[in-house]
């Protein structure tokens, strides 16, 4: 599998300032999310979904988004990802219940 492509597909894919960047966001956190580690779930099932929605830059950036939380508030930095990630969990669970075929 090839990593390079072609110039003539990435023009055009957005404004002027976007569309390279855009492509590249897509094409490295596709990769990254964990329904990708499982081919063989059906794209239509709530498991399926839900584990789609678990991205692991997005984990990496509620961490850090906790880190400063904590750090700008002077509260312990376990009590704040914690409600952050309760916050991502059930709104990861009711996009999947809702586009669940």
């Amino acid at each position: 599998m090839a990593m390079r492509t072609p110039l003539k597909n990435v023009r055009h894919l957005g404004s002027a300032k976007e569309g390279a960047d855009h492509f590249w966001k897509q094409r490295v956190t596709g990769v990254a999310n964990l329904a990708a580690l499982l081919p063989m779930l059906d794209e239509t099932s709530f498991l399926a979904k839900f584990l789609g929605m678990i991205d692991l830059f997005l984990i990496w950036w509620v961490v850090v988004l906790a880190i400063g939380l904590a750090a700008l508030y002077k509260k312990q930095t376990s009590s704040v990802a914690t409600g952050l990630f309760i916050f991502y969990g059930v709104i990861a669970l009711a996009i999947a219940y809702f586009t669940a075929g």
